[in-house]
């Protein structure tokens, strides 16, 4: 592990670089709402992958205030980062958890990659925040859209989908109809807990693993 710095024209942002002598893919996490990715440095060193977890602006030392623009600006921009350091034939994977499902799908439109985890995802901001919030005027509340199905002509065939069903902050119904608009079917799978369950939940990991040692 060694920590690593990603200036902008605007800030710095700050993260860690995990496993950097790993012959597996290059992998670039986006964590979920107000995450704070420090803890997940010994999670994804057990993972055969170089693997970059970079603080959202405003998160851990990172600087800044995140907005739904900036940080797919600043997403396409550490990807990018990743890739000219390590990437030479190496597979390129985004993993986006909630959130940052929508972020990833965001990069995974304009930057190509090999593979994509999508943990929690949504439709788009406006359908998550009108279950979650209906007595509100989202659609006027919320200025900037991440919409996560405008991106799924661009997501790469190599795709896996991890939900739960216990899930209440993006419920499986919110998932599932995003499901059916997928153009082609992803890996699905299931586990059980709440949103903000552990990634070392054994049925994640597990298909985390699985996932990242096939595109090896």
């Amino acid at each position: 592990m060694q920590p690593v710095s990603l200036p902008r024209a605007d800030v710095t942002l700050h993260g860690w670089i995990v496993n950097s002598n790993s012959e597996g893919p290059l992998l670039v996490y986006f964590g979920g709402n107000a995450e704070e990715l420090s803890y997940l440095v010994d999670v994804f060193a057990k993972l055969n992958a170089t693997t970059l977890l970079i603080n959202y602006r405003g998160y851990g030392l990172s600087e800044g205030t995140p907005t739904a623009s900036a940080l797919i600006d600043d997403a396409r921009a550490v990807v990018g980062d990743l890739a000219d350091r390590y990437r030479a034939d190496r597979p390129l994977l985004l993993f986006g958890r909630s959130l940052g499902s929508g972020v990833a799908a965001s990069v995974a439109a304009s930057v190509p990659v090999d593979g994509i985890i999508l943990m929690s995802p949504f439709r788009s901001l406006n359908h998550l925040a009108d279950r979650i919030m209906p007595w509100l005027p989202t659609r006027w509340l919320l200025r900037h859209r991440i919409d996560v199905v405008a991106m799924l002509d661009s997501l790469p065939d190599k795709t896996l989908v991890l939900y739960s069903p216990q899930d209440r902050i993006v419920p499986a119904k919110e998932t599932q109809a995003l499901l059916e608009l997928f153009p082609n079917a992803p890996q699905i799978v299931q586990f059980r807990g709440g949103h903000n369950v552990p990634l070392t939940r054994h049925e994640i990991w597990q298909a985390v693993r699985a996932f990242v040692g096939e595109t090896n």
